[in-house]
C-alpha cells in the first residue's frame, strides 16, 4: 500500500463552461491591459475546479482499464491476468494497494505517463486515520489516537480520570433526564453537547465500533439535553481516553468469509413519553475484522 499525491491537480481539470478572469498581476500583456483572459483548465479557487479534476480523474481512470465502485465513487479497482490493484481517491491524494511489486510499479509507470506525481511511500497516514501494518500477522490496523488527545483537550477533559466502560452500565439514560423548564435549558444552552456527540460520532464510524452503542444512545437526546447526558458523553471520551492507542484490525491470517452477529433487547429503552421501544445492534466482519 502507498501513497501518492497529483501536482497542481487542479489546473489539469478542463472547463466545459465560458470562465473569465482579470490578467494576473505581473502578467499584464503590454498594450492590452484592459483585456481578460479565458480559462480553458481549472484554476484554484474555481467553483467548477474541483468537479473538472474529478471528471478528468475519472475518464483517466477508466482509460486504464479501473472501474469504480458503485457504492463508493472514490474506489477504483482493477483486475488482469498480472494482478490486481485498488486505488483509493481523496481529492489530489491517492493511495494503491496492489498484490504485487510488479503491478504496483505498473499502476504508478501508467499515473505517471498523464500526471505530474509525487511518490509518498507506504500509506501511514489517511484522512486522520492512522495506518500501521504487521506484515507477520497480515493486518492493517487504523486507529485516531491524534483526533482522541484533540477531542480530550477540545473539552476540557485532560486531567478526568479514565473509565473502563463507554458508559456507566449503573446509570440509565432517559428523556425524563431532559431539561423541562427555561431555566434548565438557558444552562445546557451552553454546554457544547452537540459538538462532543458529533466528534464522538466520527470516532465510531471510522475506527471505534466500542463506542458505536453508547453514542447512538446519547445522540437521541440531542433535541434536549440535560445534564445527566452530558455526564454520560464525557463518560465516554473517559473511556477513549484509556484505551487511546486502541485501533480496527482488518484483514489476518483468518479465511475471508463475511459473518455477523446481531442482538436487541426487546422493550428495553422507555423512549420519549414513555413508550417502550426495541434497540436492535449487528456487527458485520471479513474475516477477522469488523466492516460495518
Amino acid at each position: 500500500m502507498e501513497q501518492l499525491d497529483v501536482k497542481t491537480a487542479f489546473l489539469h481539470g478542463i472547463l466545459e463552461e465560458e470562465v473569465y478572469m482579470e490578467q494576473p498581476p505581473g502578467f499584464t500583456d503590454p498594450g492590452f491591459e484592459d483585456y481578460v483572459c479565458r480559462l480553458l483548465k481549472g484554476l484554484y479557487g474555481l467553483k467548477q475546479g474541483g468537479q473538472a479534476w474529478n471528471l478528468l480523474l475519472d475518464s483517466v481512470m477508466q482509460k486504464l482499464g479501473f472501474t469504480h465502485l458503485e457504492c463508493e465513487w472514490c474506489i477504483y479497482y482493477h483486475a488482469h491476468a498480472t494482478g490486481r490493484s485498488i486505488v483509493v481517491i481523496h481529492v489530489d491524494d491517492m493511495n494503491i494497494a496492489a498484490d504485487s511489486k510488479e503491478e504496483m510499479a505498473h499502476v504508478k509507470s501508467e499515473l505517471r505517463s498523464h500526471f505530474n506525481i509525487v511518490e509518498l511511500g507506504p500509506v501511514n497516514w489517511l484522512v486522520g486515520l492512522t495506518v500501521s501494518r504487521d506484515r507477520t500477522a497480515r493486518t492493517v490496523t487504523i486507529s485516531q489516537t491524534a483526533l482522541i488527545d484533540s477531542v480530550i483537550t477540545q473539552f476540557g477533559l485532560d486531567n478526568a480520570h479514565p473509565v473502563s466502560t463507554p458508559l456507566d452500565p449503573n446509570v440509565r439514560l432517559t428523556h425524563a433526564d431532559c431539561p423541562t423548564d427555561d431555566a434548565s435549558r438557558a444552562d445546557m444552552a451552553f454546554v457544547p453537547y452537540h459538538e462532543l456527540i458529533g466528534s464522538l460520532m466520527y470516532l465510531c464510524i471510522s475506527t471505534r465500533p466500542d463506542i458505536t452503542h453508547s453514542v447512538n444512545h446519547l445522540s437521541q437526546f440531542n433535541a434536549n439535553p440535560g445534564h445527566a447526558h452530558w455526564l454520560g458523553a464525557e463518560h465516554v471520551t473517559c473511556y477513549l481516553k484509556g484505551t487511546r492507542t486502541l485501533g480496527l484490525i482488518l484483514s489476518g491470517t483468518q479465511p475471508l468469509v463475511l459473518s455477523s452477529f446481531t442482538d436487541a433487547s426487546f422493550g428495553g429503552d422507555a423512549g420519549p413519553a414513555g413508550a417502550r421501544c426495541s434497540v436492535s445492534g449487528f456487527a458485520f466482519n471479513l474475516g477477522s475484522g469488523a466492516i460495518s
